[in-house]
């Protein structure tokens, strides 16, 4: 009877394991930093990424309530960050989903990287149809089975470093869509 009880009690131990949580309120108001060992952009180089937080700001849609968290994400091909790419960008987590919004100008026009993340199965997509001139590839995966918030800032950042040319953003003025 004991070992029964001990072996349903681990099962559900681990089924609920399974289902832990990725993305932890607390980590939407804290910087996040990575580094991806091989950049496709800097050849030989290492990518290092910032996501930094700025603010945050109450939000209401018909009768829910959800908050906008803002940042900017910083890309470079060194650990001091000296001439980073900047790209301002926005975070709406809502029950089951979390969106992710960055804004890349390349000088002429700003256009609206989006990454849908769903919290119950676990995978992201990418929707973003960069500037011309500034795509390297356009092989925007669906990522399954993410365990890890750090995971899926890694894959994000890598799949930007592979499907864009990220010099086309480099000394641009940041500029952020709100509505």
């Amino acid at each position: 009877m004991k070992k029964q009880l001990f072996g349903f009690l681990s099962l559900l131990l681990l089924a609920s394991a399974a289902q832990a949580q990725v993305l932890m309120k607390e980590f939407l108001t804290q910087n996040q930093k990575g580094v991806l060992d091989k950049s496709i952009n800097w050849p030989g180089k290492k990518l290092y990424y910032e996501l930094r937080y700025d603010s945050s700001r109450a939000m209401k849609f018909e009768n829910y309530g959800a908050t906008r968290y803002y940042y900017t994400l910083l890309l470079a091909d060194n650990p001091a960050m000296t001439n980073a790419i900047q790209i301002p960008g926005m975070v709406r987590d809502l029950v089951i989903t979390t969106y992710f919004e960055f804004y890349f100008n390349n000088g002429k026009e700003s256009k609206t990287f989006t990454l849908i993340y769903d919290k119950n199965n676990k995978w992201y997509r990418i929707k973003f149809a960069p500037q011309w001139g500034c795509r390297r590839e356009e092989l925007w995966k669906r990522v399954n089975n993410i365990a890890s918030y750090q995971q899926l800032l890694n894959s994000m950042v890598a799949q930007m470093d592979n499907n864009l040319n990220l010099d086309c953003y480099k000394g641009q003025k940041p500029v952020i869509l709100d509505y």
